[in-house]
């Protein structure tokens, strides 16, 4: 039997032509992909110029695997590991840890929460089957030295927000702080037990604070997938005022725009950095001052900020943030302009165009891929 010759390019039949939509959302694909499973640089241990917006990295997954592990997380984290810790504690006499006393139920509730660190990063591993360390940032990991920089910026901020409470309640109510004064339980525990249970639920607290960060301004924001940053902004700060619970106009308020402000800041630094400093802080420092006034037995872990009462705190709260939130602009501009003076940088992949516009000259030009490829499925 004779061959048949097909001359490819002039007989062949075209592939069929993909919607524009699905042929850019495929090309988007594809250029992503990469940047999943390429190892992180060594030199990428501040904010610049990135081949991946922070909100678009979980792009090409499956839409199916982010319901799946979002599912698995609040399966595990939200229900399972709380149902447990219950359990264990019923099981203690008088359901409290000798070094913890009173402080029991705040250390469970703190640890309950921290758990949904390697939830989300098992999640992001073993159902989404991406790098998990790009929940944490736009390099693959925690960028350490510039959340460094977020804690020296956080603290700042601490400061200012305890000069605009004297300077606010001086003004405007000036018999608060003798009713607060008067309504602070006075300290029960002797201060060894007080020290010791005290740094042990600041660890925690630390964990806490950073898992909230890792659930909302981490894996929602990434779960929504829009080219603009501002649904998985909009979104996560609404769920992470709902979690804190529901309370009078002003906590809540304060906790909404609180999530909006950590969100973009996010999406803008390319990690949680930032967010987990100001977290950190602001709750260490609350944390710290209570148990040193009142003790242990004090801590109630139902009680959040959205239980604030007052339009003075919350105003504070906010500022004191919208100044953060300056700062750490400023020092990522600053960084932006220390390392962009001599061109792209040198971790961007090759071909990758970055969020600057500009291109990786030196590379070697990437291959053309078949017009077929945007038939192929994600990953």
């Amino acid at each position: 039997m004779p061959l048949i010759m097909i001359d490819n390019e002039v007989d062949a039949a075209p592939p069929p032509a993909a919607p524009a939509r699905r042929a850019a959302i495929r090309l988007e694909m594809q250029r992503l992909r990469p940047h999943l499973h390429a190892p992180a640089s060594p030199l990428r241990h501040f904010p610049g110029p990135s081949p991946v917006p922070y909100h678009r990295i979980s792009f090409p997954m499956r839409w199916w695997r982010t319901i799946a592990a979002t599912a698995a997380i609040v399966a595990g984290a939200y229900f399972a590991v709380p149902l447990l810790l219950n359990l264990l504690v019923r099981a203690l006499p008088d359901r409290q840890l000798p070094i913890l006393g009173g402080g029991t139920a705040m250390a469970v509730s703190l640890f309950k929460i921290a758990m949904f660190i390697p939830a989300v990063l098992l999640a992001a591993r073993f159902i989404e089957r991406r790098r998990p360390g790009n929940v944490s940032s736009v390099a693959g990991r925690l960028r350490w030295p510039w959340l460094g920089l977020c804690l020296a910026a956080a603290l700042a901020s601490q400061v200012v927000l305890f000069v605009e409470l004297f300077v606010l309640v001086l003004v405007f109510s000036p018999e608060m702080p003798a009713a607060a004064d008067a309504a602070l339980p006075a300290r029960q525990e002797p201060w060894e037990y007080v020290l010791a249970g005290g740094l042990i639920i600041l660890v925690l607290g630390v964990f806490q604070s950073a898992a909230e960060e890792y659930l909302t301004r981490g894996w929602l924001l990434q779960a929504i997938r829009f080219a603009s940053p501002w649904p998985g902004i909009i979104v996560q700060a609404v769920i992470w005022t709902a979690l804190h619970g529901t309370g009078p106009g002003p906590g809540s308020v304060g906790l909404l725009v609180y999530g909006l402000i950590i969100g973009w800041l996010t999406v803008h630094t390319g990690g949680l950095e930032a967010g987990i400093a100001k977290h950190v802080v602001h709750n260490g420092t609350l944390f710290t001052l209570q148990i040193l006034i009142s003790g242990l037995t004090p801590l109630d872990p139902s009680q959040s900020a959205a239980d604030a009462v007052g339009w003075i705190g919350t105003a504070a709260w906010i500022t004191s943030t919208a100044f953060y939130v300056g700062v750490v602009v400023i020092l990522t501009k600053a960084l932006h302009q220390w390392r962009d003076h001599s061109g792209p940088p040198t971790w961007a992949p090759p071909g990758f165009a970055i969020t600057t516009g500009e291109t990786n000259a030196d590379a070697a030009p990437v291959p053309q891929e078949p017009a077929s490829f945007v038939h192929q499925p994600a990953i």
